[in-house]
């Protein structure tokens, strides 16, 4: 996870993921504050879910490359190699990274209004 932590393409990746969320959380509530035919849209609710789906899929991701590599190599139960842990890291840190600031943007705008 370290070598994840240093690498500037995570963050990269995870502020593109943050945006897409907020882009999808904020732009209709933007929308319906000009054009009032929509329903009622609450942001905060659509970033934390976004937050948990984005932990899920993550989470999914690296168990999936983790698994992929224990079916390559036979190895079930014992201890994967550094490699393997560091490259699942290095791609599942991303959704967790920009889960973590769309969690925090639903709890921000829970308490104020677009």
């Amino acid at each position: 996870m370290k070598k994840a932590l240093r690498s500037w393409l995570t963050y990269v990746v995870a502020g593109a993921l943050f945006l897409v969320a907020a882009g999808i959380a904020v732009i209709p509530d933007i929308v319906d504050n000009y054009v009032a035919t929509m329903e009622e849209w609450y942001a905060h609710y659509i970033f934390l879910f976004i937050g948990v789906a984005l932990i899920f899929v993550g989470f999914v991701w690296q168990d999936l490359l983790k698994a992929q590599h224990r079916r390559k190599t036979k190895n079930w139960d014992g201890p994967l190699s550094e490699d393997v842990t560091n490259g699942a890291w290095a791609v599942s840190l991303p959704f967790y990274l920009a889960a973590v600031l769309s969690i925090i943007g639903g709890i921000i705008f829970t308490f104020v209004a677009i």
